[in-house]
């Protein structure tokens, strides 16, 4: 027997913001393995329906602008649908959408960034601590001025005006 106390993992619940998921799924270099590492350790991924809506979108524009072959489409969309069959999908409800009809702290969002927000939000209600992550730098700055916790931490973006 070792004298070492034993390790303790506790649960950790992540929200999944599209920018994080697009940078997975396009593989981006400087982020998609942060991301997937951050998500496969999380004990519960919750995501708004918004974020499959604009992932889905954003491989059918890829594919429309040659940036992925009709093949690599599928697969990624697949792929998508594969990993979010284990999430919590939280819809947009009247709750969310009430709350991210309201003002927000920090820079002023866009609607749908203010829909990430409130859905963040209300998994936080329903779920107790929860870690946004996103690579959007007005979504960021609105969560952490709400009182989120945001990944990844040492993430640096310009401001888009």
């Amino acid at each position: 027997m070792s004298d070492e106390p034993p390790t303790v993992i506790l649960p950790r619940t992540v929200y999944l913001e599209s920018s994080a998921l697009l940078a997975w799924l396009f593989n981006e270099p400087q982020h998609a393995d942060e991301i997937r590492d951050m998500v496969n350790d999380a004990s519960l991924v919750i995501t708004s329906a918004l974020t499959l809506v604009e992932c889905h979108r954003a491989i059918h524009r890829a594919t429309q602008l040659e940036r992925l072959t009709p093949v690599e489409s599928f697969a990624v969309q697949h792929y998508l649908t594969q990993l979010s069959s284990s999430w919590c999908i939280l819809a947009l409800d009247d709750t969310v959408l009430d709350r991210a009809s309201g003002s927000f702290p920090g820079l002023p969002i866009r609607t749908l960034d203010a829909l990430h927000v409130a859905s963040a939000l209300e998994a936080v209600t329903q779920f107790g601590a929860v870690e946004l992550i996103s690579l959007d730098d007005r979504v960021r700055t609105c969560a952490r001025a709400a009182g989120l916790t945001v990944a990844p931490n040492d993430l640096t973006l310009p401001v888009i005006p």
